[in-house]
């Protein structure tokens, strides 16, 4: 009734959308009350185009004084000019595509280079091409991931998986191949030994921790509450065992960086020292 009464409404029946809002900071958007098919899908709807960017309100009024208790069930669905992707991701669609091609050719470069040493590779090399490939086959996977997201307008789970796994094991090779040269692997020694093991228990701890957390931060769920106490709590505690783990890391490789500093000193290897 006050809006029927204030002239609101455009339409003496039906469900619409008042054309005009008092308020100056918010924009109306007059969409009438006629519903046609959405393209694409086999529900009905109404289609209001959005040329600025801004803070949109959806209203509707009854402008039938007999109609009382309405309820109104649906869906709210935005749909940028370049597709599906919100505005803060779409960035991400060029750069993920972008660092695919810059991983695909420094591999190509890189494999071409191990094939043509091939008989002087230290095994030190083998290591960083296995950290290449996990790049190469993360960004290719999040680009996948963001296309298909631009182009459906839902996720891939098993692209989100997969490239979360292949992100944080990047992550885990790339800590572990800095701490093995810190330890003078292919430098001063030729194996590692028992440190070989540590260093890969090290790399799996993180692994598995920071991949809890990513599936649980970043993989869709329709009925995860991110304001519920409980989930936070999970989140912090996986955060802590990330930034432990990180830690572990970084306080071993500044320790084996010293002593190897000091050991190459001491031998006066001065083109290793350098």
């Amino acid at each position: 009734d006050e809006a029927r009464l204030e002239g609101l409404c455009t339409s003496p029946k039906g469900m619409v959308v008042p054309k005009k809002i008092k308020e100056p900071t918010l924009k109306s958007i007059p969409v009438g009350h006629h519903f046609a098919k959405v393209e694409g899908s086999k529900e009905k709807g109404v289609i209001a185009p959005i040329k600025n960017a801004g803070l949109y309100i959806l209203l509707f009024s009854s402008c039938d004084p007999r109609v009382d208790g309405v309820e109104i069930n649906g869906r709210i669905l935005s749909m940028n000019p370049y597709g599906w992707l919100p505005g803060s991701l779409y960035g991400c669609l060029a750069f993920f595509s972008v660092l695919a091609l810059v991983y695909l050719l420094v591999g190509a470069v890189w494999a071409g280079a191990c094939l043509w040493h091939r008989d002087e590779l230290l095994a030190v090399q083998l290591w960083l091409s296995l950290v290449i490939f996990l790049g190469m086959l993360e960004s290719s996977l999040l680009f996948f991931d963001y296309h298909m997201y631009n182009t459906r307008g839902t996720r891939d789970l098993s692209l989100v998986v997969l490239g979360a796994l292949a992100g944080v094991s990047k992550r885990g090779f790339s800590r572990a191949v800095v701490l093995m040269v810190s330890l003078g692997y292919g430098v001063v020694r030729p194996s590692l030994g028992e440190d070989l093991h540590r260093v890969l228990m090290l790399c799996g701890a993180y692994v598995l921790a920071s991949a809890s957390y990513q599936l649980t931060v970043n993989v869709p769920n329709a009925e995860r509450n991110m304001e519920d106490v409980a989930f936070l709590d999970v989140v912090s505690m996986l955060s802590v065992a990330v930034a432990c783990v990180d830690c572990a890391f970084y306080m071993w490789t500044f320790r084996a960086l010293q002593g190897l500093i000091q050991s190459l000193a001491a031998r006066r290897q001065e083109t290793k020292h350098r």
